[in-house]
């Protein structure tokens, strides 16, 4: 690669990659977790009450009530996606972070539904004593998460875990898969390979083409998304 197309490069990485961040938004009792082990996307914020939604699904489809809640229903099919999708997704804005929260959303929805339920005699005359500290714990775990304050976190576009991540072109349906993201190293040769041919011939007009994509967000600003799928070390994690 000739020495002034590197030097290009380089300045775009440090510049518009390094020195940029995603955001995503926490409930303060994760806090102490991320700050020593920093952010496992595979562990999602509801999978420790896994096992007991899962038993009000079965109790929600026993009694056939999602026809009746249909709202409700449809927001426990998306709960039950969260729960299997080991990913979390990062805003370019801080304040769309604080506002987009998936899990804050779902609990929240969960919450309502399991206190519209709890109101209705016939519901409850149908349950066992069992299911019925089922639904109550459920509406207690609920209610304290609810109440949470949430924090915020933030990751540079050059850290490891945005190797293997996907890119929200937001304003449109187009996404990518392993963008032009990550650390220097990774980022070289992701661009090496959309150019495709042979680095001695890289012109600086041939990185500005392969970029070009990513100018409107990463230059100009406009705002993005990322869904990440791997782990994000303790010291690529930043408190906001």
């Amino acid at each position: 690669m000739k020495k002034e197309v590197r030097k290009y490069l380089e300045r775009y990485w440090n510049y518009y990659i390094h020195e940029n961040y995603v955001y995503c938004a926490f409930p303060r009792i994760f806090y102490e977790e991320i700050q020593q082990k920093g952010i496992n996307v595979r562990k999602n914020e509801l999978s420790k009450h896994k096992k007991e939604l899962e038993q009000f699904w079965k109790i929600i489809e026993a009694k056939n009530l999602t026809p009746q809640f249909f709202e409700f229903g449809r927001l426990l099919t998306l709960a039950r996606k969260s729960l299997g999708e080991h990913s979390l997704n990062f805003n370019s804005s801080p304040e769309e972070a604080k506002n987009s929260n998936e899990s804050w959303v779902l609990v929240e929805g969960i919450n309502k539904f399991v206190k519209v339920l709890l109101e209705q005699s016939a519901f409850l005359s149908a349950l066992s004593v069992k299911e019925v500290k089922l639904v109550t714990k459920i509406q207690r775990w609920s209610d304290k998460w609810k109440s949470q304050e949430f924090f915020l976190v933030k990751v540079r576009l050059s850290s490891s875990a945005l190797r293997d991540s996907l890119f929200q072109f937001e304003g449109s349906k187009e996404q990518e898969h392993s963008p032009l993201l990550g650390p220097w190293k990774w980022f070289k040769r992701q661009v090496m390979k959309k150019i495709g041919k042979s680095s001695k011939d890289f012109t600086i007009a041939d990185v500005e083409t392969a970029l070009e994509k990513y100018h409107s967000f990463l230059v100009a600003k406009k705002p993005f998304s990322v869904r990440i799928y791997q782990k994000v070390k303790k010291e690529e994690v930043e408190m906001v």
